[in-house]
């Protein structure tokens, strides 16, 4: 039964990621379908329904198996991830290109893990295949980018993409190749990182249709030099989430209240728009 519902949920992820943010849709789809997981578990059901065993291949747990994962450090890393490089490229790419990015990239992960293990067999879950295949192709259409990355430990806010991704790829690589015998699907990651840099290839650049938004009415509430170049700095700022978050910082500082809509933010019962430029 398990595995119904996570198609369900899936194909509904799937729908929406259409019309809305993909990274975001699939990252909130993920964390209610290991909730749902989590009960199932509890009421004595089996994970072994979405999960994808090479010794007893079902087309069903090959795509269940991208949307379940094994504990709680297991989504969070996945989904972290997703999200400091997802967002970026969904914002240059678009959501659609990244919904192919995803799945085919978890497609090969699960392929790439299938023939490796077609003699000893071996079971799958999660979504590290489609997060590498995001990974493969941000580095193959913007590998100047400035991201923000977790490199094991270490959070770095501002590394190019060709660097930070290019380590992980070559760590995976080195995991198949000395047969790290962790619990983790290295030729998965492989897989889906190959994916990803081909598919990354062949898509053609282009830039979304989308609103260019005019945050200056921040110097309104700029009643200092420091604050003008605090705006300045929020103004200039193209990493989305970074952006979110020096906006959230500088409203704190000036409002006593504030609210942050899709258009507009409130600050102390006024209500400031943020104004559309053009469309590109």
């Amino acid at each position: 039964m398990l595995e119904y519902i996570v198609i369900s949920i899936a194909i509904a992820s799937l729908l929406i990621s259409l019309k809305k943010s993909a990274v975001i849709t699939i990252s909130i789809t993920l964390f209610v379908i290991f909730f749902i997981e989590i009960a199932y578990f509890l009421m004595g059901g089996s994970l072994y329904e979405v999960v994808f065993d090479t010794s007893d291949p079902d087309l069903i747990r090959f795509f269940t198996s991208l949307f379940v994962h094994a504990n709680a450090p297991h989504i969070i890393v996945n989904v972290l991830v997703f999200l400091l490089v997802g967002i970026p490229l969904e914002d240059k790419d678009g959501n659609r290109n990244v919904l192919i990015y995803y799945f085919l990239g978890g497609i090969a992960g699960n392929l790439f893990y299938y023939f490796a293990n077609l003699s000893k067999g071996g079971a799958i879950l999660g979504a590290s295949g489609c997060i590498f295949g995001i990974l493969g192709a941000f580095i193959v259409r913007y590998p100047n980018e400035e991201i923000s990355m977790f490199l094991g430990f270490i959070f770095m806010r501002r590394v190019k993409a060709k660097y930070a991704i290019l380590t992980m790829a070559v760590i995976e690589t080195l995991a198949v190749f000395m047969l790290t015998n962790d619990n983790v699907a290295h030729i998965a990651h492989v897989g889906g990182f190959v994916a990803g840099v081909f598919i990354g290839k062949m898509i053609p650049k282009y830039e979304v249709g989308r609103e260019t938004i005019d945050m200056s009415f921040l110097y309104e509430l700029a009643d200092s030099e420091e604050d003008r170049k605090y705006v300045e700095k929020i103004l200039g700022e193209e990493d989305y989430m970074v952006k979110k978050a020096l906006l959230e910082s500088f409203l704190e500082k000036k409002c006593r209240n504030y609210t942050i809509k899709e258009k507009y933010v409130i600050c102390d019962g006024k209500k400031y728009k943020f104004q559309i430029l053009r469309r590109r």
